[in-house]
């Protein structure tokens, strides 16, 4: 209906009207609120839409940062659909934004808007082409077509020149080595023997496959997660070359194999430092065993932030497993709270101090926020749970500031002596009082989440009191990501005896691809190199081929003057 300062107004004008004059007035006045009414309903329908659609957008912001899924939720909505049409978005553009001080984006907030209206409308103009990598060779194409003389004799006379630079590929190209050996001998001197030149190199001498196809088929499927029947398929339509899916696919499982000595010597190498992170993520697997489906198995992954991960594939998801993997650690186990991992800590003693990770303790008030933020009565719960974030963010700032300034160990461990830890436990302390108060349900949310950190104090405080750790496990979550890509592409493993060289080579992939290095250089090295070894010098000459040991001795030499 209209609103009531317009029908005050017009109602007693209808009533000075004389009777049928005043009866139609009324009638059309009554016609005319309907049609004001149902127009200002489909404007709030239209802005209910707008209100999901702008959701929409917001989560699939969060979907690809989701560690900083509340930081990007209070961004303005301008800036925050700038940042989503940007398929290339960085974590370190991403922090610039999301850090910005607000007096910066008060004054940007006029032209992040029109830019945004810009996008939004397709009215922003070409940018112009980016330069294209300076390594690439360069194939001129000249298109010089000059016009014939005008009938007066006058000749054409060249104005000027536009160059433009577009990337260009030559297919891949398959070729056969046809390989001949020559074999020689002494006449009528049988003690002289047969002597022939060294065989090239090779990951299967008796693979029609060679090894750098092998390696390619091994990268594609490990490191971009292409299945290898998917490949099998595309050399036929690409390049007319019929492989058989079984010979192509032992040949990867069989190079794969020989990662198994260098993933040992990975965990030799982690389990030496003073820090591990673990985490443990279900796989698929393929046995005859169990009839009609698929058998779960375990990836157990332990890595370093600033260095190697390594999987090791076991049938279940027992303590005895992570006890073995671990047997002679000694330092700083940072896990979730998933039990196994208390209990290794409780088992070895004192060598082992077990940190638990805070963002699964964020993550469960986050969680709160979101799921509570639009529902009609839950406002204290959403405003207690937002509170806590708030006090958990402010660890996360000093975190921050101290990898922005590249702290060390000591450095690190002095400010949170004097500044993360007071609060921390006041924090604790907060979260006690609220899992106390007897107007909380106790099997809400809130009361979960609260009984979870408390009952991982101890184990959260571990990382507020040394300057070793992270106070998350994220960066070994992240290692997680990958399992779950093959988990959606390549489905399963084929047997349990193929599931270690899986993990084997995965550890190898994932490791080059934290540290930088390309897994198709690193692979072609090393795994030929294992190939041609002596069975019984595999282990030792794995010790010295680790992505880290391969990286440092191939680290530019660096004199003093």
């Amino acid at each position: 209906m209209i609103s009531d300062p317009i029908s005050s107004r017009i109602q007693p004008l209808i009533e000075q009207l004389d009777g049928t004059v005043r009866a139609e007035a009324a009638s059309v006045f009554e016609q005319f609120s309907k049609v004001i009414a149902e127009q200002q309903e489909h404007i709030r329908e239209q802005q209910r839409r707008i209100a999901i659609l702008e959701e929409h957008r917001r989560l699939e912001a969060l979907a690809r940062f989701a560690s900083k899924a509340d930081r990007i939720a209070q961004m303005h909505p301008a800036q925050l659909e700038l940042l989503a049409s940007e398929p290339g978005l960085t974590e370190t553009e991403l922090d610039a934004a999301l850090d910005q001080p607000a007096e910066e984006k008060k004054k940007e907030a006029p032209a992040v808007e029109a830019m945004a209206k810009s996008v939004r409308y397709r009215t922003k103009p070409h940018a112009g082409r980016g330069a294209l990598p300076a390594h690439l060779r360069r194939v001129d194409i000249l298109i010089d077509e000059p016009p014939a003389p005008l009938p007066d004799g006058t000749k054409p006379r060249e104005m000027r020149r536009d160059v433009t630079e577009r990337l260009a590929i030559v297919p891949a190209e398959y070729y056969v080595e046809r390989i001949t050996t020559v074999s020689y001998c002494y006449p009528g001197n049988a003690s002289g023997g047969v002597h022939r030149g060294a065989a090239p190199a090779s990951l299967l001498p008796k693979s029609v496959l060679g090894p750098m196809v092998v390696i390619a088929m091994t990268v594609s499927k490990y490191a971009d997660h292409q299945p290898v029947y998917r490949q099998v398929m595309a050399l036929q339509r690409d390049h007319g070359i019929e492989i058989s899916y079984p010979t192509a696919d032992r040949a990867v499982i069989t190079t794969a194999a020989l990662a198994t000595h260098v993933a040992d010597a990975q965990l030799e190498e982690l389990i030496a430092g003073d820090y591990i992170q673990a985490d443990e993520t279900r796989i698929q697997v393929m046995d005859r065993n169990v009839k009609g489906k698929t058998a779960t198995g375990y990836l157990w992954t332990y890595s370093h932030p600033k260095g190697q991960v390594v999987y090791r594939y076991h049938p279940g998801r027992g303590g005895k497993h992570a006890r073995d993997d671990l047997r002679s650690f000694k330092g700083w186990l940072q896990s979730d709270g998933y039990q196994v991992y208390q209990s290794i800590a409780g088992l070895f003693g004192e060598d082992v101090k077990h940190c638990a990770c805070m963002a699964h303790v964020r993550r469960k008030f986050v969680e709160i926020v979101r799921a509570n933020r639009d529902a009609a009565g839950f406002s204290v719960i959403v405003d207690t749970a937002s509170a806590l974030v708030a006090r958990i963010d402010e660890l996360y700032g000093i975190e921050r500031k101290m990898k922005e300034k590249n702290a060390s160990a000591e450095e690190r461990e002095a400010e949170r002596a004097e500044r993360s830890l007071p609060l921390f436990d006041a924090l604790m302390s907060e979260m006690n009082r609220v899992a106390m108060d007897p107007d909380l349900l106790p099997g809400s949310g809130l009361s979960r989440a609260c009984a979870y950190a408390l009952r991982l104090r101890n184990e959260l405080r571990r990382s507020f009191i040394n300057g070793v750790t992270e106070i998350d496990n994220n960066r070994c979550e992240q290692s997680i990501r990958p399992v779950a890509l093959g988990r959606k592409n390549w489905l399963h493993v084929g047997s349990q005896g193929a599931a270690p060289s899986v993990a084997a080579i995965m550890s190898l992939v994932e490791s080059c691809k934290r540290m930088g290095i390309n897994p198709r250089t690193y692979l072609e090295d090393v795994l030929l190199q294992l190939a041609a070894a002596h069975p019984d010098k595999v282990a030792e000459l794995a010790k010295t081929l680790t992505p880290s040991r391969w990286q440092a001795a191939r680290a530019p030499v660096v004199t003093a003057g």
